[in-house]
C-alpha cells in the first residue's frame, strides 16, 4: 500500500541517486549539466532529503525505481503513467484536501483517504451530470426544478426501484433465464436493466406502456425512497400521466447510472483493439487524428471515445423501449409548461371571432388592405412647434 506514497519521490529522485553503481554516470551528469540553476537547487534539495533517509526507505526507493525502470520497457510504462494520472487527479482536489494527503505520511491511510476523496469526487460529478440533466430543454418543461430536493438515486437505491419495475414485466421462462441464468451469476445493476429493457421491447412498440398497470406505478413510485420525488410523481390524477412521468424519471437516473458505470469500468485491450479497427473502417478522419498522438495520449483517447460509443448504445435501448412520444410537446406561444392555455379556451381564437380591441386600435390608422400607415408629409412636421417653442 505504500507504492502510491512512495512512487512521487521514486521518480522525482534522478536515476543516479537511485543506483548504487554508476552505470550511466556520464549521461546522467550531462543532464545535470543541462539543467538551470533552479533545478540544480531542487535536485541538491532531493538529493540531501534522500540521503536524509533510513537505509530501508532508500532500498524501497531503489527497488521502485527498478520496477519503473522494468515496466518502462516491458509494460509499456503503465506504472509511469498510474502516476500521472494520479497527479492528473490530484490537481482536480481542493486545495485543502491535497494538503491533507500530503500531510498523510502513513501509505494505508493515505490510501483510504484518497479512496475517500475519490468517492466525495464522484459524488460531485453525479451532482454536476445531473444538473447538465436538469438543464436539458425536454427536462425544463417536464419537471419544475424547483420543486426538487435531491433528484438522482444511488446505486443501492435504483436497484430497489427497478426491482418493482422488473416485477411488473411479463417475461416467458427463456426470458427470465437471460436475467438469472441456470448457471453463471445472475446480471446485476446497468447490465440487469439494459437486458430487461431489451426484454420489454421485444414485446412490441410502447410494450412497457401495456405491462405497468395503475397499480404498477403505484408501487414503483413508492419504492422512490425521496418524499418529494414521491409527492410530485404522484401530483397527476390520470395514471397515464403518472406513468410519464415516472418514466422519466426513470430514464434520467439510469443515464446517470451509465455514467458511473462508465466512470469505473475499463475497458479491456481487446476491446479497445476491436473499436480502433471499426473506427478505422467507420471514421477514417478519427482514426487519422488517432494515430498523430503520443502512444499515452493515444490510448486516453481512445478509451474515451470507446465509452462514448458503449454509453450511447446502451442508453437507445432503454429509450427504444419508451413509447416515442414520451417527451412533451414545446409549449406554445402563450401557454404555460403544461401546455394549457392561461385562461383556458379564452385564449384559444380563430377567425370567426373577429379583431380583438387591442387589434382594432393598432388597426385604426391604417388604410385598408393592411399596408402600412402612409407617411406625414415634410411640411406638417416642419411646420409644428417644438416643446421649447410651446413654452
Amino acid at each position: 500500500m505504500w507504492v502510491i506514497g512512495s512512487i512521487a519521490v521514486a521518480l522525482a529522485v534522478p536515476p543516479l541517486l537511485l543506483r548504487a553503481q554508476p552505470e550511466g554516470f556520464d549521461e546522467h551528469l550531462r543532464d545535470v549539466n543541462l539543467m538551470t540553476q533552479a533545478e540544480r537547487n531542487g535536485l541538491e534539495r532531493r538529493y540531501r532529503d534522500f540521503l536524509a533517509l533510513p537505509e530501508s526507505e532508500r532500498e524501497k526507493y531503489r527497488a521502485m525505481h527498478a520496477r519503473l525502470t522494468a515496466d518502462a520497457a516491458e509494460g509499456r510504462g503503465r506504472l509511469s503513467r498510474a502516476l500521472e494520472d494520479y497527479y492528473a487527479w490530484l490537481a482536480t482536489l481542493p486545495q485543502n484536501q491535497r494538503e491533507e494527503l500530503r500531510q498523510t505520511t502513513d501509505p494505508e491511510q493515505r490510501a483510504a483517504l484518497a479512496e475517500q476523496f475519490l468517492e466525495q469526487q464522484r459524488d460531485r460529478d453525479s451532482e454536476a451530470e445531473m444538473q447538465a440533466i436538469m438543464r436539458d430543454e425536454n427536462f425544463r418543461r417536464f419537471f419544475p426544478s424547483s420543486r426538487f430536493g435531491q433528484f438522482y438515486l444511488k446505486s443501492e437505491e435504483l436497484a430497489l426501484v427497478m426491482q418493482e419495475v422488473e416485477a411488473s414485466v411479463t417475461m416467458t421462462q427463456a426470458q427470465k433465464a437471460r436475467l438469472d441464468p441456470a448457471e453463471g451469476e445472475p446480471l446485476s445493476g446497468i447490465e440487469r436493466y439494459l437486458e430487461l429493457f431489451e426484454i420489454v421491447k421485444e414485446q412490441g412498440d410502447q410494450a412497457i406502456v401495456r405491462v405497468i398497470d395503475a397499480a404498477d406505478v403505484e408501487r414503483i413510485i413508492e419504492a422512490v425512497p425521496h418524499e418529494r420525488i414521491r409527492n410530485w410523481l404522484n401530483t397527476p390524477s390520470q395514471s397515464s400521466q403518472k406513468l410519464r412521468m415516472l418514466l422519466f424519471y426513470l430514464v434520467a437516473n439510469l443515464r446517470m447510472e451509465l455514467e458511473r458505470e462508465r466512470r469505473e469500468r475499463r475497458p479491456t485491450d481487446i476491446e479497445l483493439e476491436q473499436f480502433v479497427d471499426e473506427l478505422k473502417g467507420n471514421d477514417p478522419t478519427q482514426f487519422d487524428e488517432l494515430m498523430q498522438l503520443e502512444p499515452e495520449d493515444f490510448r486516453r483517447r481512445v478509451e474515451r471515445l470507446y465509452a462514448a460509443s458503449q454509453q450511447a448504445l446502451d442508453f437507445r435501448v432503454i429509450m427504444e423501449a419508451l413509447p416515442p412520444d414520451m417527451w412533451p410537446p414545446p409549449p406554445r406561444r402563450g401557454s404555460r409548461r403544461d401546455g394549457q392555455f392561461r385562461n383556458g379556451d379564452r385564449d384559444r381564437r380563430d377567425d370567426r371571432d373577429g379583431p380583438r380591441p387591442r387589434d382594432r386600435l393598432r388597426d385604426r390608422d391604417r388604410p385598408p388592405g393592411g399596408d402600412r400607415r402612409p407617411d406625414r408629409p415634410d411640411d406638417e412636421g416642419a411646420n409644428r412647434p417644438s416643446r421649447s417653442d410651446e413654452r
